[in-house]
């Protein structure tokens, strides 16, 4: 029978304040791939229950003269967090489509406040 050991290498730990914020997304992103099912269906949750329904209500409630291109970006964009959720991509790609549609819809929002104003 073997012993168990334990081998620790020599690394020196250096501080968090020379990384990249990049990097430290990077980072936070790789290690979400051990729970990818979970932070899938919670995106596809989010975006179909939390994001969508308020954002089709106020593209429908302001008729502006733009709303069928903000349907056009808001449908690409709920595809592409779909598509990203269905195939097998990084995580880093996942959540970063996820970000920028969180971004668009609410650039989206705020272009249909605007004539309130």
């Amino acid at each position: 029978m073997g012993a168990i050991t334990k081998s620790y290498t020599g690394q020196i730990l250096t501080t968090d304040s020379n990384v990249s914020t990049w990097s430290k997304i990077e980072k936070w992103c790789d290690s979400l791939e051990n729970y990818r099912f979970p932070i899938a269906g919670a995106l596809i949750i989010i975006q179909g229950c939390i994001v969508a329904p308020p954002l089709l209500l106020l593209i429908s409630f302001f008729h502006s003269s733009f709303s069928d291109i903000s349907i056009l970006l808001f449908t690409l964009s709920t595809f592409a967090v779909l598509v990203s959720n269905i195939s097998i991509l990084p995580m880093r790609y996942v959540v970063g489509v996820f970000g920028f549609n969180l971004l668009l819809s609410i650039a989206i929002a705020a272009m249909h406040f605007v004539p309130l104003l």
